[in-house]
């Protein structure tokens, strides 16, 4: 680790009280089922966090989801990622099509993919919740090497770090979680598996055992969540009474970091299809994915993630809003027609967004050769005599793409632009088959 080894809060006072707090730039494994309060831990660190460094949240669930769980600990989550320290990273999860054969190189690429998200952020503190799935390696050798490597990229950086886990009982995945957990810091276990919590969703058994520091050593307690004071043990009194020993550290100093410059232009959430590597994607016909199709609010996040890594970085992407007219008339292809055609167009890691008549597509490290590729497919597909599309249907498309720049403060503004009927009556849309020249 960089600099004197210190410790900082991690919110829970199990864990402050034992150890003094956890070690700055140590990285932390957190095990648990999956109703146990591994998450609600997680979250409680970035609440105890949020304030000292920008963090680098990776979650599995929609960002609606995460706001309402943030509630019940008292944490205002969608406030703070508008303040701009806290990055959230929506993760999704890895394709069930995938052989057993390329798994272990996509699980590979998606730690690599991990390391340039550190690299361009550099965070103070990442969580990602859950890492379950990414540790389906059938060679547990090559997971347990890739993992090192990704931890030694975090130390490097100072980065302190949290793993989330569910210990959901398969052999494999307990076989991967064994032979991972040595390479972190801690480990920091929530059990509720015994009899008298199963019907108890806010209780169970916490255990904390270090790998490296923390020289007083493991202990164990039972803990509870209460929806006014958090995730909480049994006091030092009960655990006396019982017999118990949980000795405070009080030698250790608590480091309070001194505050940083506040991070003004993230302020919104990624999607973990960008974490993968760019793979060339056959044209679809006939089925296609869903998986990158957002709500308004969603994609809304997300867009604003991109404006603002443009202003930071440089990094270009497009916004396409592609809109089908309403005139009447002559023969019309089905909205439904029209929205199958466009995603069936679309590449993997491209967003997608429905709204009305219109279809917004956001390709991310974009370029103009990629937008003519995007307009030819959709016309391949309008014009393949086995869809029996009607004779007008280019005529009935049209398309309006915007480039980044600095002119627009937020999603919000960009796509109201868009959506504006007034916008489209003053011809801001170009006719699709104009696209093709």
């Amino acid at each position: 680790m960089v600099n004197s080894v210190k410790l900082i809060p991690s919110g829970f006072n199990f864990i402050d009280k034992n150890w003094g707090g956890v070690y700055q730039g140590g990285s932390y494994l957190v095990i648990g089922s999956k109703n146990s309060a591994k998450s609600l831990f997680a979250l409680n660190f970035l609440k105890e966090s949020n304030q000292k460094g920008k963090c680098l949240y990776f979650s599995n669930l929609r960002s609606k989801d995460l706001f309402i769980q943030a509630s019940t600990i008292n944490f205002d989550l969608q406030r703070k990622l508008g303040e701009g320290n806290t990055t959230l990273v929506r993760v999704l999860s890895v394709p069930q099509n995938i052989t057993a054969e390329s798994i272990d190189e996509y699980l590979v690429e998606y730690l690599y993919d991990i390391r340039d998200l550190i690299k361009k952020f550099k965070p103070k503190f990442l969580i990602f919740d859950e890492i379950t799935e990414f540790l389906r390696y059938q060679n547990v050798e090559l997971l347990r090497q890739k993992f090192t490597e990704m931890l030694e990229a975090l130390e490097e950086y100072d980065i302190t770090s949290l793993f989330i886990a569910e210990n959901n009982g398969n052999n494999e995945a307990k076989e991967s979680l064994q032979k991972i957990s040595r390479c972190f810091t801690g480990v920091i276990n929530f059990d509720d598996s015994a009899d008298r919590f199963k019907n108890d969703l806010t209780s169970g058994i916490v255990t904390i055992k270090p790998n490296v520091g923390h020289i007083q050593g493991g202990f164990t307690a039972e803990y509870t969540f209460d929806y006014q004071k958090g995730l909480t043990v049994k006091s030092a009194i009960d655990e006396i009474m019982e017999g118990k020993s949980s000795p405070a550290s009080q030698r250790i100093k608590i480091y309070e970091p001194q505050p940083e410059t506040k991070n003004k232009v993230i302020d919104a959430a990624i999607n973990s299809l960008e974490l993968k590597s760019e793979r060339q994607k056959e044209i679809e016909t006939e089925e296609f994915s869903f998986s990158n199709i957002y709500e308004y609010n969603d994609f809304l996040l997300i867009l604003n993630t991109h404006i603002a890594l443009y202003k930071a970085t440089k990094q270009k992407y497009h916004l396409i809003c592609f809109n089908l007219s309403k005139e009447d008339g002559e023969a019309q292809i089905s909205q439904e027609q029209f929205r199958n055609t466009i995603i069936s167009a679309t590449d993997k890691k491209d967003k997608i967004c429905i709204v009305d008549n219109k279809v917004l597509v956001l390709i991310v490290r974009s370029s103009k050769e990629m937008i003519k590729d995007l307009t030819e497919r959709i016309h391949i597909l309008l014009t393949d005599s086995k869809k029996d599309f009607p004779s007008s249907s280019l005529d009935q498309i049209s398309m309006q793409v915007i480039e980044p720049d600095n002119s627009f403060e937020n999603s919000t503004d960009m796509i109201e632009s868009l959506l504006n009927e007034e916008t489209n009556l003053n011809n801001s849309f170009t006719p699709l088959i104009d696209c093709l020249s």
